[in-house]
């Protein structure tokens, strides 16, 4: 899994130099907010690896799949691969898929019957550091988001938990002190909100 953050931009962010001695702590702090921040958005926002997944076709010429940032290659069961000339992926002028359209054929009606290797996520990472698991093209606003909470948190350990003020997301819970790292977890919610992904 991705981080969103760094220790590093952590730092930036709060303008201090951060004991070596928490920095386990703070890689955890950000492994936790930048799932947290895939929860809240209902989806998987930064894949480095493609994987392959099973998914049913209904015996017309759609087969919907859960979101890809980038499709590998389309199988069906007992079956040679899909050439990509004859998919269309939508929706189209996206950076993500959903269903794919086979262009003068069908998907044939089974249970799994289609194997789809796809890099499962709304982009894909190409560029990752190994130590901080952290990709290049993370988006700025979304960086920042994970960088704000990850600071809230330190500010919170820092200064010993006092005036604490608890905030509710859905299930998901988050601790601010003061009313500055609150208007800054308002402000990385706002971020967020723009990569949140909506149920109908």
């Amino acid at each position: 899994m991705l981080n969103y953050t760094t220790e590093e931009k952590v730092e930036q962010f709060l303008n201090v130099t951060i004991d070596g001695s928490v920095s386990a702590q703070i890689d955890g702090w950000a492994a936790a907010m930048s799932r947290f921040a895939d929860k809240y958005c209902n989806r998987t926002l930064m894949v480095e690896e493609s994987e392959v997944r099973k998914f049913s076709g209904i015996g017309s010429s759609t087969l919907h799949i859960d979101e890809a940032c980038e499709i590998v290659s389309v199988t069906p069961k007992g079956g040679s691969v899909i050439a990509s000339t004859d998919l269309l992926e939508y929706p189209l002028n996206r950076p993500h898929t959903v269903a794919l359209f086979r262009e003068g054929g069908r998907f044939d009606k089974g249970n799994a019957n289609y194997d789809v290797d796809a890099f499962y996520g709304y982009i894909k990472a190409e560029t990752v550091d190994e130590d901080t698991k952290y990709a290049e093209e993370t988006p700025e606003e979304l960086q920042t988001a994970v960088t704000m909470l990850v600071a809230g948190l330190v500010n919170l350990s820092r200064n010993g938990g006092d005036n604490v003020q608890s905030e509710k997301v859905g299930m998901y819970s988050y601790t601010v002190k003061d009313l500055e790292n609150k208007e800054d977890y308002k402000i990385a919610i706002g971020l967020l909100d723009q990569f949140k992904k909506l149920a109908f």
